[in-house]
């Protein structure tokens, strides 16, 4: 019975250990068991430590292909977190899980995908904002603007539980120039910013927002333009409260 330290060779003839395997260790009751290295006739080599014959705790295993894992291992599988890399030299370090990698980086990687997923959907309703302000504008006149267009500016009692007062008003500007404020955060060269927590707000003074950002009624979206030239520069917020509505406005141009 193998006990201790000790060297056995597989498929070994007169001495010689080409293309046989062979283990240099530690053993108990007959098996692999502490500390040792193990030459596959593969070419691979694992050294590490080793629990009732099989690989488990800490190891470095080098593949037949120039390829290493070294990490934690745990029933002849990479358990625990580890580092592999591949033969272009490229590192891949996180958790593996019964041999298959779960990088942190991935759960990272995924989160943002979610999280970008969900940005995305954020700004496909906010642009429904100005869609619907474009076709109700272009269907009223001098006698229905203010009706039609009061529904797109905050009512205190609905957004205070979000946003602080105070709240543009639609008596603030002509119907003309709050469509000529809207026309050109229309163009391509808006930049629009969608805050992931209240601290991201850059038009908006993060204490006035009252809840928590992506998760649901009460996000804010922000829309920057500048037009050098016409010397021009329009800045607009809007919260999803049942609608879009808009909850902070700039604008150096004329008001009437």
């Amino acid at each position: 019975m193998k006990h201790g330290w000790g060297k056995l060779v597989h498929g070994a003839t007169g001495g010689n250990e080409e293309g046989s395997e062979w283990y240099e260790g530690y053993w108990e009751n007959d098996l692999t068991h502490g500390k040792g290295t193990y030459h596959y006739t593969s070419g691979a080599i694992y050294s590490g430590t080793w629990v009732a014959g099989k690989q488990e705790g800490y190891g470095l295993y080098e593949f037949p292909n120039g390829a290493k894992y070294e990490g934690e291992w745990k029933d002849h599988r990479m358990h625990g977190e580890g580092v592999y890399t591949d033969i272009e030299g490229r590192k891949w370090e996180g958790e593996f899980v019964e041999g298959v990698y779960k990088s942190k980086l991935q759960k990272q990687l995924k989160m943002e995908k979610l999280l970008k997923k969900k940005e995305a959907e954020i700004y496909e309703s906010s642009q429904g904002f100005f869609k619907k302000w474009e076709s109700t504008f272009a269907a009223s006149d001098k006698k229905t603007f203010k009706e039609n267009l009061l529904p797109f500016f905050a009512i205190p009692d609905e957004v205070k539980q979000f946003i602080k007062e105070p709240y543009p008003k639609y008596e603030d500007r002509t119907a003309d120039k709050w469509n000529d404020s809207m026309k050109l955060l229309m163009d391509p060269g808006t930049v629009i910013n969608i805050p992931r927590k209240t601290g991201d707000a850059k038009i908006m003074d993060p204490g006035n927002i009252l809840v928590p950002q992506f998760s649901g009624f009460g996000q804010i979206v922000e829309f920057h333009r500048e037009a050098p030239e016409i010397k021009r520069e329009v800045k607009l917020v809007i919260c999803n409260v049942r609608t879009w509505v808009i909850v902070s406005h700039f604008d150096n141009g004329p008001v009437k």
